[in-house]
């Protein structure tokens, strides 16, 4: 069993007038097992035989305090539904908003004839989706309290960007990239990692 990302053809990631963070939202299907060994966002085991499927987004809402609180979301959808964000997230917290500070997608994309990413664009810019070979998410999370004495500036460099922050938190940065399963080789190369 395992979970790959994978495409929904003319689904894509969700984009909307009122989100001003469309970067940051995937839609991933969880596949694998054929006993239904596939946990879904609320930690449930799926169906036999059936992918599942799911979005991940932030989404900032109030806290109880009435400040402003972004988490990261996981929310199980539903096939032929078309949905829209709105200002009360849904879904599960996989990333509560006591750590997180931001999160930012990309598609690897082949614009070439040589079967291999030769770029990485935001997803809603992706010229032929079945040349996107592969995804790389990045999260920027800090620590629940400000542990430092004094503030300290830490600085990111995130898909040609810098991010800065200058507070008393600690900030860290979990970047990683995953192969798409029908990506060129993909299949000989885990045959070679196995």
């Amino acid at each position: 069993a395992g979970i790959v990302l994978g495409y929904f053809p003319g689904e894509n990631i969700f984009i909307s007038a009122v989100d001003p963070d469309n970067w940051d939202k995937l839609w991933v299907k969880f596949q694998g097992a054929p006993d239904g060994t596939i946990r879904d966002c609320n930690d449930l085991y799926g169906v036999t035989g059936t992918a599942i499927k799911v979005r991940f987004y932030s989404r900032t809402t109030s806290a109880a305090d009435g400040t402003p609180s972004t988490a990261y979301y996981c929310e199980r959808q539903n096939n032929n539904t078309t949905y829209t964000y709105s200002d009360v997230p849904s879904g599960t917290v996989i990333i509560p908003s006591t750590v997180f500070s931001q999160a930012m997608i990309r598609c690897g994309e082949d614009i070439s004839i040589y079967n291999y990413v030769n770029r990485w664009v935001f997803c809603t810019d992706v010229i032929d989706r079945t040349k996107v070979y592969a995804i790389r998410v990045a999260f920027l999370l800090h620590s629940r309290d400000p542990v430092r004495a004094s503030n300290v500036t830490q600085s990111f460099y995130v898909f040609n960007q810098t991010i800065s922050y200058t507070d008393k938190y600690l900030h860290r940065l979990y970047f990683f990239t995953v192969l798409l399963p029908y990506a060129p080789n993909v299949t000989k190369m885990f045959q070679w990692l196995s």
